[in-house]
């Protein structure tokens, strides 16, 4: 093959003149392309999911239908998944029938006591209007016996609140209203719930207790590293509030609540805040001690002088045995209150804590079971 050839097949024509056509190929839109395929997926796409919603959903409704208790309704929520929520409904059998009273969250620090054919209950859950109630078990009546609406004796606060304590003493109610950094109040109503009740005390969060002896309303909180309590003594015959100390615990520097010792005084110890320095995380240095005499609160009486208190005390303990003080730290002391002599001490007792049973102790199941309800009564929970 020549040259001339050559150059008749690169022109596009065969080796012997005639010419061939060389078809071209189409331009194709990108743009219109590209544009065609991304709707094709999202139209698949959205099919896709949709399918796969509908196939969770309905197997999410069979679980939650088959889960739900005989006769209630599961609640619907903003994101159409059901939750449930259980509570403790009091309930009356009439015949065949049974009657819904009353009903209470599931919260261990509901408060019911029962007299006689009374039932007394409030709720432990927070609320901007307490209500206290009475029902009768044999008249089958449902009385309101305190509303903080319409008494609106609380003082200033969060209005915000629970009712946080209530027991029977002496045939009389005994309550308490409070709340978390705000204020609160105790009353009492004299049994069979027949007048007005009174407000007994201002006092946050407070608790009537039987420490050595005697009544008395203890009242305060705790946040943090802090603590608060208020001592008043409880006349429940008079139903007379005496206000004895205030007691402050962990870091912040103030008088701390010890113990009552024989003499019938309360024995207070001063502690700076918090610093580390020589104790356990929590307790700060003790600087002095002093008793309180409960027949005359406005006196307050030396034990042991700043000046005498040894180094780096961060605990104390007081024995009721031996009427003596146990200074804890790197070198431990006993102070015995009656011949007032400090010992140092290679080996003292370790602390006994008092224990006192606090009606927030038990469950609400273990209040329940105390009442001893007659037959026809009952508390469901569900």
């Amino acid at each position: 093959m020549n040259v001339g050839d050559k150059n008749a097949q690169q022109i596009g024509q065969n080796p012997i003149g005639q010419q061939i056509q060389i078809p071209k190929r189409p331009k194709i839109n990108y743009w219109v392309f590209s544009t065609l395929v991304l709707v094709i997926l999202l139209v698949l796409g959205a099919t896709g999911r949709n399918y796969y919603l509908y196939k969770i959903s309905k197997v999410q409704n069979s679980r939650q239908t088959s889960s739900a208790p005989t006769g209630i309704t599961p609640p619907i929520s903003r994101t159409n998944t059901q939750t449930f929520s259980k509570k403790w409904y009091f309930q009356k059998k009439i015949n065949s029938d049974v009657e819904t009273i009353f009903t209470l969250p599931d919260l261990y620090n509901n408060q019911i006591v029962r007299w006689n054919d009374y039932l007394f209950y409030g709720s432990g859950e927070y609320t901007s209007n307490v209500q206290v109630f009475s029902y009768n078990l044999k008249a089958g009546e449902l009385q309101t016996i305190y509303d903080q609406g319409s008494r609106n004796d609380l003082g200033q606060g969060r209005n915000n609140r629970y009712v946080s304590d209530m027991q029977i003493l002496n045939d009389t109610l005994f309550f308490s209203i409070g709340g978390y950094l705000t204020s609160g109040a105790t009353y009492y109503l004299s049994l069979p719930p027949m007048g007005q009740t009174q407000k007994l005390a201002n006092s946050t969060n407070g608790k009537i207790e039987f420490i050595k002896g005697r009544y008395w309303i203890v009242s305060g909180e705790g946040d943090a590293c802090l603590g608060f309590r208020h001592y008043s003594l409880l006349d429940l015959v008079t139903k007379k509030v005496t206000e004895i100390a205030d007691s402050v615990t962990g870091c912040i520097e103030g008088e701390e609540y010890i113990s009552i010792d024989k003499r019938d005084r309360m024995i207070l110890a001063f502690h700076t805040a918090e610093t580390g320095e020589g104790g356990d995380e929590g307790n700060g240095i003790y600087q002095y001690v002093i008793a309180v005499p409960i027949a005359n609160p406005n006196m307050k009486e030396g034990v042991i002088a700043k000046q005498n208190m040894p180094a780096g005390i961060t605990a104390m303990n007081y024995l009721e045995d031996t009427d003596q003080l146990v200074l804890y730290g790197k070198e431990s002391y006993v102070f015995d209150l009656s011949s007032q002599a400090l010992t140092k001490t290679n080996a003292p007792p370790k602390p006994t804590p008092l224990v006192v049973q606090q009606s927030s102790d038990k469950t609400f199941s273990d209040n329940v079971r105390a009442l001893n309800l007659p037959d026809e009564y009952e508390f469901v929970f569900q």
